[in-house]
C-alpha cells in the first residue's frame, strides 16, 4: 500500500499514534508506536515523501458522534520501498 508523507495524521497526546485514510473512507490507525518507529522516523526525516508498506491488521468499525466509520487497526508492518 502506498502512503503519502502528507497524507498521515499524527495523533494522542503523545504524538505516538498515526492515522492514514485510504481512499477517502478507511482510517488505518497504528496505535502507541514506540520511540523506533519506522513510520514516525520517516515523517520526522527529509526522506522521500512517499513509501511502500504490507500491513497485518484487525478490521473494525468506529462510532463516533453516531457515525460509522469503517477502520484498520495495524498490529504489524514493514515498509516494502522507500524509507
Amino acid at each position: 500500500m502506498p502512503i503519502e508523507k502528507e497524507t498521515i495524521t499524527l495523533m494522542g497526546k503523545e504524538q505516538n499514534s498515526w492515522k492514514y485514510i485510504f481512499n477517502d473512507d478507511i482510517a488505518i490507525i497504528k496505535f502507541k508506536c514506540k520511540e523506533n518507529d519506522k513510520i514516525l522516523n520517516w515523517i520526522n526525516s527529509n526522506n522521500q515523501d512517499t513509501i511502500k508498506i504490507n500491513l497485518i491488521g484487525k478490521v473494525s468499525m468506529n462510532e463516533y458522534k453516531s457515525i460509522l466509520t469503517p477502520q484498520l487497526i495495524i498490529e504489524d508492518y514493514e515498509i516494502v520501498e522507500g524509507d
